[in-house]
């Protein structure tokens, strides 16, 4: 049986069934939170608030923010983890706390997933009954303090205009070192935990069930943090934040992608997005911008954007490509010809064009160049008449094939000569009037409810990511197990406890998660100061720190100082070169075969074989080590990566993502334990 470190309360592994497919990884470091603001209520009195969380922050004396609703510092909502590892719930209207729940239990474990349930109802008759808090399924009934609201007041959780955060509460401080999964809010209904999880028939552990079914009210919102190009939720990302109204396949894909790693694909059948019509879309004679990034895949008419209700002589302009694949600008309200490209796109490429009033000069744009003959009106009046539609022609034709990016509209004038075109991703101003993207952070934020309701990203991108979720959970290093010469390590854990600053002689810690049999691997990434680390595996009998006395290298094998390749009671099986910042260390343990083994990589290269003990009734786990007095900064990867990976390569079953690729080993996580282990 495999062990999991310091214990495996509140984690759940399902073979079948339901699975969760991502979770999002916040760092304390990066100041990383979501938030939105509240839209009016189906019920200000009922609320529901639903997610995973795995804490990575649980020795120090931080204080976590999980959510908060406020409006300012002094009114508030909010659930976090104190210091001191039990959860408090503050709901606080100016100096007053109208009501706090702090539980008596403790939660350290950095090895578990927990499912915390938030349920409001202060319609209730009996106190105890307007806060209910689960955790992992069970109702908190023990508390230090108890203060329930008075009967029938508002929630500031639900209350139109408040800000909802998610890792933060709402002011500078208190974010989280932990990973989300399926955040869920639902507004207007007191649930119990039982809507969002089950108890496992055979192991009695915890379990996500599938929640897309319920009703989540006008401010629910579901995120799952999938970034996976099947999203259809759509941001403006403008600083007016208009809803978009998906038509059709189009979704964020990453087949193709300018800026953010994907891009708005459309599949030439019946797809658009639509933008309710606005006076701000009404420039008059006033400057304006539309550009965007194309990628056209086929050949023909296709429609980019309208702002006709019927076309014709309707008022508003069109931009589109012609037959002949040449980009056309038309405005029935202008009686000079608008300025054209006389060459055709390039298909299969990314194209910039931008489309530009500077006065009375109308110029089109390509790839930062002037391409047609500018128009000079004085005359014309620029008006929307119809719902903006981007992708297909107001009456429903000329749908266009391929991807796009980086939409914006802007009520100046961006550009008044030849320009380099862009080189990144735009960001909003006040001179933005929309702006579609498809980026990581806002796929990663995007509410999968229906409803609509987006969050934005602070500080979180694609890497944040991670496929360590409360049905796939990975190893991590153990705070709780850090250990050094003279008693606790002073390592300091970031990101998600995947990355390890060590500052003194001999710090050392050890994974989460132990084997007694099958075939492992993982790899450690030298960040910064490369110089005397150690890493490998040892027994759950031999943990202690590798600089201390005793017989640790008994049960020790893999690199050590400065790279040599060790193998119990210190012997030498080969040295060689240095390593250096940015290398990768890889260790492949074989517990399955004939003669136990494990393989040393260096930078995927293979550099030697260990012969490990007969005994099989060992438990090995991975131990990694600070032996230098130089701050050394290390990243390890379980199978879940938390930078950015030239080459992505799954382990053999497809649960873990790794730079080099290894045939026989498996990542460390639970799904590989359940299934294999």
């Amino acid at each position: 049986m495999p062990l999991i470190l310091p214990g495996n309360v509140g984690s759940a592994t399902a073979a079948t069934g339901y699975n969760v497919a991502n979770s999002l990884r916040f760092n304390r470091g990066s100041s990383d939170y979501l938030f939105r603001t509240l839209g009016t209520p189906t019920n200000v009195d009922k609320a529901t608030f639903s997610t995973w969380i795995k804490f990575s922050d649980v020795t120090s004396s931080n204080d976590t923010a999980i959510f908060a609703a406020t409006a300012d510092g002094n009114n508030t909502t909010h659930l976090e983890k104190l210091g001191s590892q039990v959860f408090r719930l503050n709901m606080r209207e100016g100096s007053s706390y109208i009501g706090v729940l702090t539980t008596t239990r403790e939660f350290i474990d950095p090895s578990a997933w927990f499912h915390i349930v938030v349920a409001f109802d202060t319609t209730q008759g009996t106190a105890s009954n307007r806060i209910k808090l689960y955790i992992n399924g069970v109702q908190e009934t023990s508390f230090s303090t108890a203060t329930y609201p008075d009967q029938n007041v508002d929630l500031r959780i639900n209350t139109s205009g408040q800000v909802f955060n998610i890792g933060s509460r709402g002011d500078t401080g208190n974010h989280p070192d932990a990973y989300y999964a399926e955040t869920v809010f639902i507004d207007g209904q007191q649930l119990a935990a039982d809507q969002f999880g089950e108890f496992d028939e055979d192991s009695g552990i915890w379990k996500p069930i599938d929640v897309s079914g319920l009703t989540f009210g006008n401010n629910g919102f579901y995120l799952d943090y999938e970034a996976d190009g099947t999203s259809t939720a759509f941001v403006d990302s403008g600083p007016d934040a208009r809803a978009i109204t998906v038509t059709g396949g189009v979704v964020h894909s990453f087949t193709q992608a300018k800026f953010g790693g994907s891009s708005i694909e459309f599949d030439g059948t019946n797809d658009s997005l639509d933008i309710a019509d606005s006076t701000d879309f009404d420039f008059g004679t006033g400057n304006f911008t539309f550009e965007f990034w194309v990628y056209k895949q086929t050949s023909g008419k296709m429609a980019i954007f309208e702002t006709r209700p019927n076309g014709g002589n309707d008022q508003g302009f069109n931009l589109e490509f012609s037959a002949a694949d040449k980009f056309e600008w038309y405005d029935a309200s202008i009686s000079g010809t608008l300025p054209s490209d006389p060459s055709a796109i390039s298909l299969n490429t990314w194209t910039h064009y931008a489309c530009v009033r500077n006065g009375t000069t109308f110029t089109m744009y390509k790839n930062g160049t002037s391409v047609g003959t500018p128009l000079t009106d004085d005359s014309s009046s620029q008006v929307s008449s119809g719902t903006p539609t981007i992708g297909e022609s107001s009456a429903g034709a000329n749908d266009f094939d391929g991807f796009l990016d980086e939409i914006r509209l802007s009520n100046t004038a961006r550009y008044t000569g030849n320009f380099t075109a862009p080189s990144a991703a735009f960001t909003s101003d006040s001179d933005t009037v929309l702006l579609i993207q498809s980026k990581a952070s806002n796929l990663i934020s995007a509410d999968v409810s229906g409803t609509g309701n987006h969050f934005t990203s602070s500080g979180l991108t694609l890497i944040d990511q991670t496929t360590d979720t409360c049905t796939n959970n990975f190893a991590t290093a153990n705070p709780l197990n850090s250990v050094g010469t003279s008693g606790l390590s002073t390592v300091t854990f970031s990101e998600g406890n995947l990355k390890a600053l060590g500052t003194d002689d001999f710090d050392t810690f050890f994974g989460t998660i132990g084997v007694q049999n099958g075939k492992w691997y993982w790899e450690v990434e030298i960040d910064a100061n490369a110089g005397s680390l150690s890493a490998g595996w040892t027994t759950t009998d031999h943990m202690q720190s590798i600089g201390a006395s005793g017989d640790l290298y008994e049960k020790f094998v893999g690199f050590r100082d400065n790279i040599r390749v060790m193998n119990f009671n210190t012997q030498e099986l080969a040295d060689y070169a240095n390593v250096a910042d940015g290398d990768i260390l890889g260790l492949e343990l074989d517990l399955d075969s004939g003669t136990r083994t494990l393989k040393t990589y260096h930078n995927g290269t293979l550099k030697d074989t260990a012969t490990l003990p007969d005994d099989q009734g060992d438990t090995w786990i991975p131990i990694i080590a600070d032996g230098t007095t130089t701050d050394l900064t290390f990243i390890v990867n379980f199978g879940n990566p938390i930078v950015a990976l030239s080459s992505a390569n799954s382990d053999p079953n497809g649960y873990g993502s790794f730079e080099y690729s290894t045939g026989a080993g498996y990542s460390l996580c639970t799904k590989n334990l359940a299934e294999y282990g």
